[in-house]
């Protein structure tokens, strides 16, 4: 069965579950490309940093991208991860790096995520099959 990105995704928001230092710079890039962003984090430190550094550097990751200054994503904050998934096209997470703590994210995701979502992982070092021993809809 052939893979195909849901045919709405320009409409749909991506969402990043993490707001720490890698979280808060993928999310720049999306909403440097015109993308709805909402951004998890259960602390509210990590949530409102990770909005102020969107804000503060999208006009910087669109001239070094080349993206259009006029065409910006809203970013949004949340604290409730399923008001945050609803409607997600694609889910990031970025969390630490620690298998427990990504193994329960993507049980998390997969339960909560839209149908057709998909969910990457941001690891550096820990290979998705080792994440997804939880996962329903691999």
């Amino acid at each position: 069965m052939a893979f195909t990105f849901p045919s709405d995704i320009d409409r749909r928001p991506v969402v990043i579950d993490g707001a720490g230092t890698l979280g808060r710079r993928i999310a720049a890039v999306y909403a440097a490309g015109g993308t709805e962003v909402r951004i998890f984090d259960l602390s509210d430190d990590p949530r409102e940093a990770a909005r102020a550094f969107v804000e503060q550097h999208v006009a910087d990751v669109q001239q070094t991208l080349g993206l259009h200054p006029d065409r910006r994503g809203d970013v949004n904050v949340h604290d409730d991860l399923q008001q945050a998934l609803a409607g997600g096209w694609m889910v990031v997470e970025a969390v630490p790096e620690r298998i427990e703590i990504k193994t329960e994210v993507f049980a998390d995701l997969d339960r909560l995520a839209e149908p057709d979502a998909i969910l990457c992982s941001n690891s550096s070092s820990i290979p998705t099959s080792q994440m997804i021993a939880k996962v329903a809809h691999p």
